[in-house]
């Protein structure tokens, strides 16, 4: 039993992880570019990639605190989900209200973040 609590009470303190800051990545430029309409995250998407290892560990709130609510979800099995962020302006912007670019997210320049079960990212990539 004792183990037990000592292994929620570290769960829950990695998950309250606080946000670090990411070197080259303007958060409130990031944010306020949705769907990446104003081809600003350009530049930024290759640095959020290659500063993986300070994403993995964090909780979905924590993203959203740093990159924003994401511009679309995918939820997988096991209460798995991805967050997807656009970083070259595209389809999405010249058709805002339809929704069928979404189902084409294999040729978009986005970039991945997925959460496992446990609500912690555990991978991030850039296509």
């Amino acid at each position: 039993m004792k183990k037990l609590i000592l292994i929620v009470f570290i769960s829950s303190f990695w998950a309250c992880k606080d946000v670090e800051k990411l070197e080259n990545v303007d958060s409130k430029i990031w944010k306020n570019d949705k769907m990446a309409c104003k081809n600003e995250r350009k530049n930024m998407a290759q640095f959020i990639v290659n500063q993986k290892e300070k994403l993995k560990g964090l909780g979905q709130n924590a993203i959203m605190k740093l990159l924003g609510k994401p511009d679309y979800q995918e939820l997988q099995a096991r209460n798995q989900r991805t967050y997807i962020y656009f970083y070259e302006k595209g389809e999405p912007c010249e058709k805002p209200n339809n929704v069928t670019h979404y189902a084409n997210l294999s040729t978009s320049k986005i970039v991945k973040i997925r959460f496992n079960a446990t609500d912690m990212v555990n991978e991030v990539i850039m296509q």
